[in-house]
């Protein structure tokens, strides 16, 4: 499966793989494409997500993701987050996840 192609696809109508748009939604739809995958989709997004934020690589990648969407939130657990912060939160999501896939040999693709 082509995920870039997916997660695209995904972005632009979530609705019609039965999800809502929210962030949480998105980032449960990510781990099981992880998951399918033996969790070789994602290896190195931690990392990478870490590495912007200058934080330890140990934190959860949707963690990661959501405070580099709210800098200055400084989001401690994805509980805590509104769906007022929904639509930058997936937007940021889909750019980090296209961005790291597309650098990525042969697309992450299994």
């Amino acid at each position: 499966m082509k995920f870039i192609q997916l997660f695209s696809d995904v972005r632009a109508r979530p609705n019609a793989y039965g999800l809502n748009g929210s962030f949480r939604e998105l980032v449960a739809f990510v781990n099981g494409c992880n998951a399918a995958t033996g969790t070789d989709l994602l290896h190195g997004f931690s990392r990478r997500m870490a590495i912007r934020l200058g934080w330890g690589e140990n934190l959860y990648w949707a963690l990661l993701v959501a405070n580099i969407a709210l800098p200055s939130a400084r989001v401690q657990s994805l509980d805590n987050l509104g769906r007022q912060y929904d639509e930058r939160l997936t937007a940021v999501l889909f750019d980090e996840l296209l961005d790291f896939l597309s650098s990525a040999p042969g697309e992450r693709s299994s």
